[in-house]
């Protein structure tokens, strides 16, 4: 960006004072078009300009002589004392030395106002960031400042920062929670997640968003959920109560003859129907709330990605085809080994714990 030239704040300093000709404002105008960026500096000049009524030449002495000791204090040099000039004795159209003087006094004034305004204001800050997260192995419970009650499963995080609740109630989320969100129809409840954005003004939901998961998840309990899907922005699915929503992060890969990997032809969006426990009414999307670890169906990969975060640990399966054996069982309260007891009971496997790190094999 080029700096305006001294020359224009001079112009400027002749057209407040009234003693611009007609040439030297036409040249500021064309100065203000070619330095843009000055505009806004000169309307600040005018402001200062404007807000003090114009002294008699007594007041005005006594008053830029008190200015310039003022400015000695901010300057490593001293600053030159000279005289005010009185306008009557200005009666040749040619300005004097002393107006010449007045004049500069007057631009470096307001320059240096405008420039002590720039740089005393209060700069603008970022928002700060609040972040609420889970380690693997532990949740959380969390109240917004909206009022909204949010439960962290484990290996999550909330992300929201200081601007909550002010004109939008806007989170991000990595990982799963279950939102109980305050009701506020002025104010929309804004989900962030890498796949999928949910919008909702008052309502209770899972969200399941895992990054290194193969879907992102939406179980609608009551209320309203109206989901964009972020591959497809044109997609706005809004779910009904009693609703799940799934949607594929990325698509599921087939090794095919020659090792080529293919896409499965399966759907990228689906939504079916929340159901609970057969041992209880509790739902099977939100289990985890009541300390339950639920396996509905599930392939023994994905298990293991559930165990990982529940219990903390590492989980390796040698064999390939295992990967791919599900099972359905409810846990609550079990210890680790007791999990993998039961899964290997109906599973047909073996296993082993060494400290923080599970093996399975055939």
């Amino acid at each position: 960006m080029n700096t305006a030239p001294d020359r224009l704040w001079t112009l400027v300093s002749l057209q407040l004072a009234g003693e611009a000709s007609q040439e030297e404002l036409s040249e500021l105008n064309g100065l203000l078009k070619a330095f843009p960026e000055a505009v806004f500096q000169a309307e600040m000049m005018k402001e200062l300009w404007l807000q003090k009524p114009k002294p008699n030449k007594v007041q005005a002495e006594d008053a830029f002589s008190k200015h310039l000791q003022r400015l000695s204090t901010h300057l490593s040099e001293p600053v030159l004392q000279y005289e005010v000039a009185d306008p009557e004795e200005l009666e040749t159209p040619v300005r004097s030395l002393r107006t010449w003087w007045w004049i500069g006094g007057v631009a470096a004034s307001l320059m240096l106002a405008v420039g002590m305004f720039f740089q005393l204001r209060p700069a603008r800050k970022a928002p700060q960031q609040n972040v609420v997260s889970t380690r693997p192995g532990s949740k959380s419970k969390v109240e917004l400042p909206d009022g909204t009650v949010v439960w962290l499963n484990s290996g999550s995080r909330l992300v929201y920062d200081d601007a909550f609740n002010t004109t939008l109630r806007e989170v991000k989320l990595i990982g799963e929670a279950y939102f109980e969100v305050a009701k506020d129809k002025t104010k929309p409840f804004i989900i962030h997640t890498q796949t999928v954005d949910l919008k909702v003004l008052g309502t209770a939901f899972n969200l399941r968003a895992y990054p290194d998961e193969a879907t992102t998840e939406t179980a609608l309990i009551h209320g309203s959920v109206e989901v964009q899907v972020l591959h497809n922005p044109d997609k706005k699915i809004v779910l009904k109560p009693s609703e799940k929503l799934v949607v594929q992060n990325k698509p599921d890969l087939k090794e095919a003859a020659g090792g080529a990997a293919t896409a499965l032809p399966q759907p990228m969006i689906s939504i079916s129907k929340v159901h609970p426990l057969e041992r209880d009414s509790t739902l099977y999307e939100t289990s985890w709330v009541s300390n339950k670890l639920a396996f509905d169906n599930e392939s023994l990969v994905t298990i293991a990605q559930r165990l990982e975060r529940w219990y903390d640990v590492t989980v390796f399966i040698t064999n390939e085809e295992l990967k791919q054996t599900t099972y359905t069982a409810v846990f609550e309260g079990e210890q680790l080994e007791e999990v993998m007891n039961a899964l290997q009971l109906s599973g047909g496997f073996n296993y082993s714990i060494n400290r923080k790190e599970v093996r399975i094999s055939p």
